[in-house]
């Protein structure tokens, strides 16, 4: 992400569905993170099991607020039969950066 905006400015807000990609986009993102140039991020945390818990303690550590979306969601693919037990999940988590 640095090589991107080496002569571009940085964004200050960034919207993230890249399809489970998301750590790996924070993680190119730390620099920028961590300086706060990036006020404020959406995330969708639906993609994998495990993400919310990941992406909110990786944000957390670059000083940012954490907030996620009401309620949850059941995510199926096209012929995906629904059998319990259902896997329900955050959809989208809103990071604030810490003055």
């Amino acid at each position: 992400m640095g090589r991107f905006f080496r002569d571009k400015s940085v964004p200050h807000i960034l919207k993230l569905d890249v399809e489970g990609a998301e750590v790996a986009v924070l993680e190119g993102a730390a620099a920028f993170l961590k300086e706060g140039r990036i006020s404020d991020l959406l995330v969708c945390t639906y993609h994998k099991k495990g993400d919310p818990e990941r992406l909110s303690a990786k944000l957390e550590c670059f000083n940012y607020t954490i907030a996620f979306s009401q309620g949850y969601m059941l995510f199926l693919t096209e012929g995906y039969q629904a059998q319990p037990p259902y896997d329900f999940r955050k959809g989208l988590l809103h990071a604030t950066y810490k003055l």
